[in-house]
């Protein structure tokens, strides 16, 4: 089904990923697909595909004339992206401990998103060794040697930490 027959049916906005299930997830775009398609309707297009920065989601927009820039991997890598950050700031990964603590996130999530946003500050080292904690007080132990519990205004270290995991 094409755009032209949606916005016939009614539909008011469409989403539009820019890869095929063949391209795989961190394959290259097709911009110029979601351009033909934004050319032929009349109704917002959103895109979606391969930003990982601030940069790319401006050079997207102008590519595809598109009404908006959806991002999913680049914002969980990058959760200050669009705030012009080309990889997550140190105080970014503080402020998601203490508010994934204060709101009781799952370990398993906790874990999963931390990895995501450490991807570029942590080597490769470490990041094996994060991949081993396996509670909550080991992954706190384990930031809390790396110091993200201290912020960039050198706070009171984070209440949450068990020197004994």
């Amino acid at each position: 089904m094409d755009g032209i027959t949606l916005e016939k049916a009614g539909i008011d906005n469409i989403a539009l990923h820019i890869r095929t299930t063949e391209m795989g997830g961190s394959g290259p775009t097709r911009p110029e697909i979601a351009a033909l398609v934004k050319s032929a309707i009349n109704i917002p297009l959103y895109v979606n595909g391969g930003v990982k920065n601030l940069r790319e989601v401006f050079e997207l927009a102008k590519q595809t004339n598109a009404d908006g820039i959806m991002v999913a991997n680049g914002l969980l890598y990058n959760p200050a992206l669009f705030a012009g950050y080309d990889h997550t700031p140190m105080k970014a990964v503080d402020n998601f401990i203490d508010t994934a603590i204060y709101e009781g996130i799952t370990q398993d999530i906790f874990h999963q998103h931390l990895m995501f946003m450490m991807r570029f500050i942590l080597g490769k080292r470490e990041r094996q060794n994060f991949n081993h904690c396996s509670s909550l007080p080991h992954i706190l132990d384990f930031l809390h040697r790396l110091g993200f519990d201290q912020g960039g205004d050198k706070r009171r270290p984070h209440p949450f930490i068990l020197d004994d995991c």
